[in-house]
């Protein structure tokens, strides 16, 4: 059984200080540069010359926090980030001096330094006086640097270009560079930068289905915050059938949801604060509200179809009030997520759209959708000029043949600020003579899709590959708790986010869409680091991610709740799961009390997840 080991005993004042290397040589860290590619981290360099940085000792603090003046959100969290594993690591906690010009130029002890220059003038002169290329880390990145002080202090920077890129760092020292025994911790020198391989990442988000529009506005807070965790950007957030339109009251489907208009305003705001963008959700001629809105307004509809047409003028007329509406009830959100209708049945039959538009098989309803979606973007640029649209791509029932509809997005949606989210596998689709193009072809501003939930975590890291080197925008993954979770968790309220399977799906996504070329055994380490105390055995990695799969692939995974299911329907899963979850406990146990500190956030996950199957298979 593989251990890992680590010890921080016998040092003495000086190591205490930073003398570079018998404490890095406990860190079991190379002492040699690692250069990387541009999806990875940039840089990452330690050299057993440079000291270091201290932060507690016997339980006490030996380092404080210099943050900036003015503290936003996340500024705000990222002291969170390292003070709240700090504390649980060695029960200290970092004391925080706000910034000004006027801050020592030589400090007399270790400093850890957070902010950009524009809003911590600390972090200002040390970008400077270092020569740190902050240019080189983006909108998202950090920059981190360890140095000695000509007095006895040590000093760590993380620097970014924006709140966000504080945050993030932040965050990479308290998972990853953070070590800690017997109540003294410490972070190693580096000097490192990095950023997202990855542009756009976040979520195509539903709250219509089954139980989610039961979720409160505190729940989808919880969510969100879960979602800045994974260094996610935007939320593509649903909301038709929830919005309580004036102009189309018949619209609003779910009274049994407690989220107001002033909720929905709160969530943007509690989003943009973290980072994240928001787009309005909806449906354009079918799903949900429209739905209903079609059935009072026949004129709206062709006679053989029961859906809204995306020819007739009135029904465009209707569904441009609709969206408009909803845009001048919500106009701080960063763009609308239109969903055309074209999956399964929602794809208008009648003969106004089916109509033949070329020899290849393209129908006016390809032609419809675009220059609608063309119309109604156009409209709402001239109140806002900076908004986005976001359409999905790629449906097979729809689309599929209509080399028409394809090269209207590639000749005549050339704008920046349309985005295709391509949503059913579809990395190739057609050019104006049927062949195959890749995606890139088509547009830049193309998000892949999936349902990272029911993914094996390899394939996820597999698929961010494929995203980053077909060098697309981003990629989007669901959440629709009320849809499906693959677990056994369908039917909580709100779905727990911080719960094994999510937690691993969450933080596979984080690490993955960062950096897609990491290897599988990088990747494994990275957990152990995240989760586990370094003493503790590696299996226990390889124990949370088959949870992952048993939640994944067993037979109450495989509906959004878990109701009505009989015991004979589940019965032979269970007698799969009864031996194998008694050897994880067995392992878990004899492996709890290897960590400093209080309770590790992967023992909990474990142990958990172990209860829970047990309870929802009914294993004694």
């Amino acid at each position: 059984m593989k251990k890992r080991s680590f010890s921080m005993t016998g040092l003495t004042r000086r190591d205490f200080l930073g003398a570079g290397s018998a404490s890095l040589a406990l860190l079991s860290l190379p002492g040699s540069a690692i250069r990387a590619s541009d999806s990875r981290p940039a840089t990452v360099e330690i050299s057993n010359a440079d000291p270091p940085l201290f932060l507690a000792r016997d339980g006490r603090p030996s380092a404080a926090l210099v943050v900036p003046p003015d503290p936003g959100v996340l500024s705000r969290m990222a002291e969170g980030a390292i003070n709240t594993n700090l504390k649980r690591q060695t029960g200290a906690t970092l004391e925080s001096l706000r910034a000004s010009r006027g801050f020592p130029h030589s400090p007399d002890r270790n400093l850890l330094v957070l902010g950009t220059p524009h809003n911590n003038p600390v972090v200002a002169r040390c970008v400077e006086e270092q020569n740190i290329p902050l240019g080189l880390v983006g909108p998202e990145g950090y920059a981190i640097r360890t140095w000695r002080g000509p007095q006895a202090g040590c000093t760590m920077l993380v620097a970014a270009n924006s709140e966000k890129g504080v945050y993030h760092g932040a965050a990479h020292v308290s998972d990853f560079l953070l070590a800690s025994t017997a109540g003294s911790a410490l972070i190693p020198a580096v000097s490192e930068e990095s950023q997202p391989a990855i542009k756009l990442r976040g979520t195509y988000n539903l709250a219509c289905w089954n139980l989610a529009p039961r979720y409160s506005r505190a729940d989808w807070e919880k969510i969100i915050d879960g979602m800045a965790e994974d260094r996610m950007n935007f939320i593509y957030f649903w909301l038709a059938g929830l919005f309580r339109s004036k102009t189309f009251p018949e619209s609003f489907i779910y009274p049994e949801t407690p989220l107001t208009n002033d909720d929905i305003h709160a969530l943007i705001k509690h989003a943009h604060d973290r980072g994240i963008e928001f787009y309005l959700g909806s449906g354009a001629f079918a799903w949900f509200g429209e739905d209903q809105i079609g059935m009072y307004h026949p004129d709206a509809r062709e006679l053989v179809d029961p859906h809204l047409c995306r020819t007739l003028p009135a029904s465009r007329r209707i569904v441009g009030e609709y969206l408009t509406e909803l845009y001048d009830t919500f106009a701080e959100a960063d763009g609308m997520y239109l969903e055309m209708g074209c999956e399964g049945d929602y794809h208008c039959m009648g003969p106004l759209c089916q109509k033949p538009l070329d020899a290849f098989g393209s129908k006016q309803i390809g032609e419809s959708e675009i220059s609608f979606l063309r119309e109604f973007s156009e409209s709402l640029w001239k109140k806002n000029q900076k908004l986005r649209f976001v359409c999905p791509i790629g449906y097979p029932e729809s689309h599929k043949w209509d080399v028409h509809y394809y090269q209207a997005i590639r000749e005549r949606m050339t704008d920046p600020r349309y985005f295709w989210m391509e949503a059913r596998q579809n990395w190739r689709l057609q050019d104006a003579k049927g062949a195959l193009k890749d995606l890139g072809y088509l547009s830049k501003n193309i998000l892949h899709w999936d349902q990272y939930y029911t993914m094996p975590l390899l394939d996820m890291r597999d698929q961010a590959r494929r995203v980053a080197e077909a060098g697309i925008a981003g990629y989007v993954v669901a959440f629709e708790p009320g849809f499906a979770t693959a677990s056994v968790y369908g039917d909580r309220v709100p779905f727990p986010v911080d719960l094994i399977p999510y937690r691993l799906t969450r933080f596979a996504y984080r690490e993955f869409t960062w950096n897609p070329q990491m290897s599988w055994s990088d990747f494994k380490a990275r957990v152990h680091k995240k989760f586990f105390a370094p003493p503790m055995s590696d299996d226990l990695v390889d124990i949370m991610i088959t949870l992952r799969d048993l939640m994944r692939e067993g037979p109450l995974a495989r509906r959004a709740s878990a109701d009505n299911f009989r015991q004979e329907d589940v019965r032979p899963f269970a007698e799969i799961l009864r031996p194998r979850l008694a050897a994880m406990e067995a392992e878990v146990a004899a492996e709890r009390g290897k960590g400093s500190g209080t309770n590790w956030e992967g023992i909990t996950l474990v142990e958990t997840c172990i209860r829970d199957l047990r309870a929802a298979y009914h294993i004694t």
